[in-house]
């Protein structure tokens, strides 16, 4: 069983845009505030705020109504020497 890898490292040549790096990527002579300018003349309609990524919330439904009102009448705690937990009724119903 050969154990030795006979893979090319990339200095060796392992992609083509390695190989030929100046066609590939082409070097700019340009300095930060020219690149920075060019960048913003690309893109003219970005304000520089970040996008809110994420989960849009919804209005509450009726769901979370209902689970509001029982956090209100119930507390999770203690319910015995063996250390179980419950949520215990504590409140009455307002009327």
């Amino acid at each position: 069983m050969n154990t030795k890898q006979n893979f090319r490292t990339i200095k060796g040549g392992h992609s083509w845009a390695y190989k030929r790096k100046e066609i590939a990527f082409p070097k700019d002579d340009l300095t930060f505030t020219e690149r920075t300018q060019r960048h913003m003349s690309n893109h003219p309609n970005d304000n520089n705020e970040r996008k809110v990524k994420g989960v849009t919330w919804s209005k509450r439904t009726q769901r979370d109504k209902d689970l509001d009102e029982f956090h209100k009448n119930h507390v999770w705690t203690y319910t015995d020497r063996t250390m179980k937990k419950k949520w215990v009724f504590i409140g009455s119903e307002e009327e």
